[in-house]
């Protein structure tokens, strides 16, 4: 069981490589700057230079990647360039982190969520129908089923 889960650790660790080298270069590829996004579109060049050097943007490409790798060994991603400016509002209205946290990052983190609840509905029901289906089991797939079936072979009156 070592030896399958020490091989497993040596072919996780390129693919884990793979993955972080890509979604590095797409964030870095996708046009447009992100510094000039956050400050808008009347700037002045010393503060676009000023947050470029902050973030470490100015840095030559190598250096960047080095920088992330070791952040995301240390298990730190980094700040967010969408969503810097709101948190940055609410922090210097004297809101404290986990305030900042709980009040205005866990409500955006949770607009997804109805979405996702959908899909894997759908995804649920689908199995559910072909489950039943396959085994000749009566359940809520094959009521559903049905019931469709009825909706659409129905004439309005």
């Amino acid at each position: 069981m070592t030896r399958y889960l020490a091989l497993r650790f040596v072919f996780a660790v390129p693919a884990l490589w793979l993955i972080l080298t890509v979604v590095f270069l797409l964030a870095h590829i996708v046009p447009g700057d992100p510094v000039q996004q956050m400050l808008g579109e009347g700037a002045r060049d010393e503060d676009l230079n000023q947050l470029r050097q902050m973030l470490g943007l100015d840095s030559p490409l190598p250096v960047q990647y080095a920088r992330y790798v070791s952040g995301v060994l240390r298990g730190d991603l980094g700040e967010s360039f969408r969503f810097q400016p709101g948190f940055s509002t609410a922090r210097a209205k004297g809101l404290s982190e986990s305030a900042v946290l709980f009040r205005h990052a866990f409500g955006n983190a949770l607009i997804p969520i109805p979405a996702i609840l959908g899909l894997q509905f759908g995804i649920l029901l689908a199995g559910a129908i072909v489950t039943e289906m396959i085994f000749s089991c009566p359940g809520i797939g094959r009521l559903a089923v049905q019931a469709i079936a009825q909706r659409c072979t129905q004439s309005p009156v």
